[in-house]
């Protein structure tokens, strides 16, 4: 049932990624400002996304589990380590990309180098086999977003949490403020994720990067967590019985 429930929720990323595969080997997409892989939104938010991603989950997540849990602050170490395990997953897939270009490539017209970084640097190009690493990250970063706004949401509507939105109206505000910045920022990944599937990588570097990255969402989220925070996914019924949450 869990394996289901999760399988429907990560269908956005795949139809995503199989349409924007097909654009873009069965058409030849116009140039636009998206096609340019220096434009504004890809050189200062995509690639740096974990970051944006990190530092606005954080500012989130610190008020909304102050309010959620309490003020326990044992429950809100724990709420904060998600983040501190979502980053750890970037740094060894992303390094493991790194790795398996640099280790199956070689370098076009200057074969004394036998490394990317050299390669590069001195002006060559590097064939190397590249998972795209922004489709991994744009996924992963959305749906950790999409994820951390749900359980909150969860939290919040059961009663606990009631006195301390009343005693503290203010960091209640402020946390539906961030809460309009996740959903913001969440929105932003899942549009330059459209773009990237149309011109950037072949189908096989963005198929793997989706299977990663919905994988790695899955066992962490689904079934780590499930056990860590077992109320994460837990159905909330209204009055006649029926799941509102």
């Amino acid at each position: 049932m869990h394996f289901l429930r999760a399988f429907k929720e990560s269908m956005d990323y795949v139809i995503i990624v199989a349409i924007g595969c097909a654009i873009h080997d069965l058409t030849d997409p116009p140039e636009t400002y998206f096609s340019d892989k220096n434009n504004f939104l890809n050189q200062y938010f995509v690639k740096l996304s974990w970051g944006w991603t990190c530092g606005v989950a954080l500012v989130f997540l610190l008020p909304a589990s102050y309010i959620v849990r309490n003020g326990d602050g044992w429950k809100i170490a724990k709420d904060s380590l998600r983040l501190v395990v979502g980053t750890l997953e970037w740094y060894c897939w992303v390094g493991l990309f790194f790795w398996i270009e640099d280790a199956t490539g070689q370098c076009s017209g200057g074969e004394q180098y036998s490394t990317k970084k050299s390669c590069v640097r001195s002006g060559h190009q590097w064939d190397g086999y590249d998972i795209s690493g922004h489709t991994f990250l744009l996924i992963h970063c959305a749906l950790l977003v999409w994820e951390e706004l749900s359980y909150y949401m969860k939290l919040e509507t059961r009663s606990k949490s009631k006195s301390q939105i009343k005693k503290k109206p203010y960091l209640h505000l402020f946390v539906r403020f961030t809460v309009l910045l996740m959903t913001l920022l969440a929105l932003l990944w899942e549009f330059m994720l459209v773009w990237t599937q149309v011109y950037f990588h072949t189908t096989s570097h963005k198929a793997i990067a989706l299977a990663v990255a919905l994988g790695n969402w899955y066992i962490t989220y689904r079934v780590l967590y499930g056990k860590l925070f077992p109320d994460m996914h837990t159905r909330i019924t209204g009055k006649e019985g029926k799941p509102v949450l």
